[in-house]
């Protein structure tokens, strides 16, 4: 890929929320139309948004994003960090549009007044028209006229009137949760994950993304999310307590001692499964290896790059130790220091002992 913009656009459109078939559905959203339309009507709204983030990434010169190049600008640079949230305006558009809109049986009527969002530059109409293209029909677009504006879907009513739900819940959520809002991240990103956990719940209700669900569900491997609901289990039976982070590549959960460092990290990093253990001092852990499988064992064999605190001689966070004949260098700085890319469900006791085992620092 040549810019940000389209790497941007390739993660988030990995990370739209693969839905069960036949997720179940709460009664106030099923007063309009039966639950198998609504579902099908949501799956086409789920195509919608990933044809959207996949026309980004294939043309993001149209639609007036930061064109910041890769091999110019590093990771974390300030150009990079803007396109990485600047990914988002056409969908949040999108909600702010529908979130705006009144609806009158099949169709969405619009006020200019109402669209804070439309403060995007000359973007907004280039999302107008590319909204066209992805099926809906727009009259009397807003700053073009002082009319009101009408929104319609005529391949399939429904889509528009999900939507709506959608963005109306959120909307509620917000104005629900003000006092709770550290406990979870914004509810836009689930209109813009397009999360059907949304529809499971009554409208005034937004349960989920609090716990370790909020990192399972953008997993799309069954077997990712069968470790994670596993291995969270064995965690909280330990006694660990949990806390949810993460970053733009994804949310993690960190399990701990109370008010002591994580000892473990479930981490989404681009919707892939990341295990990490704290293991402080690797040198405890080497007679326990010996009835461990390979692929345990493999973890200690590997050598990290480094970081800016290396380099500058300040890092105190590393872990150094010699196995097997050879020298390793870890990294701690970030995250902790040893991890899995592929955890395997039947090891998580070898994990737990690993941390118990390597947690104190030489």
């Amino acid at each position: 890929m040549k810019y940000w913009i389209s790497h941007w656009a390739a993660i988030r459109q990995l990370e739209l929320i693969r839905f069960p078939e036949g997720f179940t559905v709460h009664p106030d959203f099923l007063k309009t139309m039966e639950i198998k339309e609504l579902q099908t009507a949501f799956g086409e709204i789920w195509n919608m948004f990933c044809g959207i983030y996949e026309d980004i990434k294939n043309f993001p010169e149209v639609y007036n994003l930061p064109l910041y190049e890769i091999e110019k600008y590093r990771f974390y640079d300030s150009h990079e960090r803007r396109a990485r949230e600047e990914i988002y305006i056409p969908l949040q558009f999108l909600y702010h549009l529908i979130a705006a809109g009144k609806l009158n049986k099949d169709t969405l009527e619009v006020k200019s007044k109402d669209l804070p969002a439309l403060n995007t530059g000359k973007r907004y109409r280039v999302i107008f028209e590319k909204l066209k293209e992805f099926g809906f029909v727009i009259e009397n677009e807003p700053m073009l006229t002082d009319a009101q504006m009408t929104i319609s879907y005529p391949d399939n009513a429904n889509c528009l009137i999900v939507l709506k739900m959608m963005a109306d819940k959120v909307v509620l959520a917000d104005k629900l949760e003000k006092a709770d809002r550290k406990r979870r991240r914004p509810n836009i990103y689930d209109f813009l994950q397009c999360h059907y956990r949304l529809l499971e719940e009554a409208m005034d209700t937004i349960s989920f993304g609090r716990g370790i669900e909020t990192v399972a569900d953008t997993f799309h491997s069954e077997t990712e999310r069968q470790f994670v609901a596993e291995f969270h289990k064995a965690l909280k039976q330990s006694g660990y307590e949990e806390k949810l982070c993460g970053g733009w590549e994804g949310p993690a959960m960190d399990y701990g001692e109370k008010k002591g460092n994580s000892l473990f990290r479930i981490s989404s990093h681009e919707t892939k499964l990341i295990l990490y253990l704290r293991i402080r001092n690797a040198n405890p852990c080497f007679t326990y290896l010996e009835q461990c499988p390979d692929k345990v064992k493999e973890i200690f064999k590997h050598n990290d790059k480094g970081c800016s605190n290396r380099t500058n001689g300040t890092c105190n966070k590393a872990v150094v130790y010699e196995f097997e004949g050879e020298e390793y260098w870890r990294c701690g700085c970030c995250n902790p220091a040893f991890y899995f890319e592929k955890p395997d469900i039947r090891d998580i006791h070898h994990y737990l002992k690993l941390v118990e085992l390597g947690g104190i620092k030489n």
